[in-house]
C-alpha cells in the first residue's frame, strides 16, 4: 500500500471490453498486468473501478466522478 498511497493515483476513465479492458490512470493509457510504477501492478480492471498489486497487497480504486460545472 506504500506505493498506492505515496503516489496520486487517479483513474479518469476505463475503456470496458471484457477481452481488452484499458484503463487511464494519471493521464496514461494502462492494460492489465502493466507496471504503473516499480512494485505497483495494474492487476485487474472492472467497469468502474480498478486493482492495483502493491508489492502484494491488493488496493482497490474507483472510478473518479466527473465534475459538474453549476
Amino acid at each position: 500500500i506504500k506505493k498506492a498511497l505515496s503516489m496520486n493515483i487517479i483513474l479518469t476513465a476505463i475503456v470496458w471490453d471484457e477481452k481488452k479492458p484499458l484503463a487511464m490512470i494519471n493521464n496514461k493509457v494502462y492494460s492489465e498486468g502493466k507496471e504503473i510504477a516499480v512494485g505497483l501492478i495494474l492487476e485487474k480492471i472492472n467497469p468502474t473501478s480498478v486493482i492495483l498489486n502493491d508489492s502484494g497487497n491488493e488496493v482497490m480504486v474507483p472510478l473518479r466522478k466527473p465534475i459538474k460545472n453549476e
